[in-house]
């Protein structure tokens, strides 16, 4: 089993590359971190109760293995704010020594990702509609990528009015960490960018 010091720790020889693809907002000090087909009463997810409140760029990054290409991590990083904050934040980011594992999450549908405060419970003919949306981003991505699909998605759910960002994960359906930076911002310990490792 690995270590909890290897765990929040990125090695050095796994560094990967991210590209933003776009920005979620987040309102309250809550995110849900959990496969978005999951129920509130579901075990394995996990969320997170200190996020300091902003827009978070929503970045990711992608493995290419024998033709096909995977997502590899997921991440929201803190965009606005303090100036000088924000300069000691992507310095511990390029570092990748800053990370702490905050969780497992489980994953069902083959999707996970952040939510802003709580992410609602999906009826099933809300769950179906989000199916349908997804599938309309993917058939629009590809149109734009020569055939090649995103794998991403960001939406403001309309039963809470509230963002959320989430990716496939990985290879599919599994169980993946969860990882977070902290911050001081105003004297208090702030997360400012949270991740879920997938591959």
């Amino acid at each position: 089993m690995r270590s909890q010091q290897s765990r929040d720790r990125e090695p050095k020889n796994m560094k990967k590359q991210f590209e933003k693809v776009g920005q979620i907002h987040i309102t309250g000090q809550h995110i849900d971190i959990t496969d978005p087909c999951y129920d509130a009463d579901v075990w394995c997810r996990t969320s997170i109760e200190n996020m300091a409140p902003g827009m978070y760029n929503c970045m990711v990054a992608y493995r290419e293995e024998a033709g096909y290409r995977y997502v590899s991590c997921a991440r929201i990083v803190l965009a606005d704010g303090d100036k000088d904050c924000l300069k000691q934040l992507e310095e511990r980011i390029k570092r990748g020594r800053s990370w702490r594992y905050v969780g497992d999450i489980g994953v069902d549908a083959g999707i996970a990702g952040f939510f802003d405060g709580e992410k609602p419970d999906f009826s099933d003919s809300e769950w179906a509609e989000h199916c349908n949306w997804m599938r309309e981003k993917d058939t629009e991505t590809k149109k734009q990528n020569g055939g090649r699909a995103s794998y991403w998605y960001i939406r403001c759910l309309p039963q809470t009015e509230k963002d959320g960002f989430w990716t496939s994960s990985g290879y599919g359906d599994g169980g993946y960490s969860a990882h977070a930076i902290h911050s001081i911002i105003d004297g208090k310990r702030m997360t400012t960018a949270a991740e879920i490792r997938f591959l």
